[in-house]
């Protein structure tokens, strides 16, 4: 598989495991390919669109903050070894 093909794989995951929380603005953060395991490593991050009461029986809807995940994706199987947080530096 090749690096667009990766990203779109990691992408199609991401909305299908988290579909029940409704993931919005699914974008590409970062991609690695790990030779050594036959792995590719692709961050995708992401918003979760949540459901809030106005006090007026009205719903808003409002994104909470960026999800980052790392997906790791088999290179030959395409299958989806592990998703994990991204570490991120404060």
């Amino acid at each position: 598989m090749d690096v667009k093909q990766a990203v779109r794989t990691a992408k199609l995951f991401v909305r299908e495991i988290f579909a029940e929380e409704n993931p919005v603005d699914v974008l590409l953060e970062e991609v690695e390919f790990l030779e050594d395991r036959d792995q590719w490593n692709v961050t995708i991050g992401f918003s979760r669109k949540l459901d809030d009461d106005d006090g007026r029986g009205l719903r808003m809807r409002f994104p909470e903050p960026r999800i980052m995940k790392v997906l790791a994706i088999s290179d030959s199987s395409m299958k989806l070894l592990s998703v994990r947080n991204r570490e991120t530096m404060n």
